[in-house]
């Protein structure tokens, strides 16, 4: 197999989980979202510290969507790159969210990923960092 038929079937892969996660989050499924994660992930989320582990994640996941609807999720790899069972990715990401109560927003982040294949074979996301795309509201705009 040649190194670009590799990328391109991980890509494939990666690709394809990223549209279930997107699913997952869209329906409120914490345990379909934390699927998408290793045994030990840490993401660095857009406006918020890091969090560390499957709890630590499953928790902000639940806050989320206590607090949040997602209506429309979409994930484009832009870059990546395949180095044995890991892989590092860049792409972007956007979505409408509705705040409860609030009405719906458009955002957009760009992202870096580093994925891993488990013991099982299976690619797991094992660290992200997640920015916006879009600038913050003017100091008016905060209430």
């Amino acid at each position: 197999m040649s190194p670009d038929t590799k990328i391109s079937e991980v890509r494939s892969t990666i690709d394809e989980l990223l549209r279930g996660h997107a699913q997952a989050l869209i329906g409120k499924d914490v345990d379909k979202a934390l699927n998408l994660y290793s045994m030990e992930p840490v993401i660095r989320p857009n406006h918020a510290d890091p969090v560390s582990g499957r709890e630590a994640l499953r928790s902000m996941f639940a806050t989320w969507f206590q607090n949040v609807t997602i209506l429309r999720l979409e994930y484009k790899t832009e870059e990546l790159w395949v180095h044995g069972d890991m892989a590092v990715q860049i792409g972007t990401a956007e979505g409408t969210v509705q705040p409860v109560g609030g009405p719906p927003m458009v955002d957009r982040n760009n992202f870096m990923g580093i994925w891993i294949r488990d013991a099982e074979g299976h690619w797991r996301a094992h660290r992200n960092v997640f920015n916006s795309s879009l600038p913050l509201p003017a100091p008016s705009d905060i209430q």
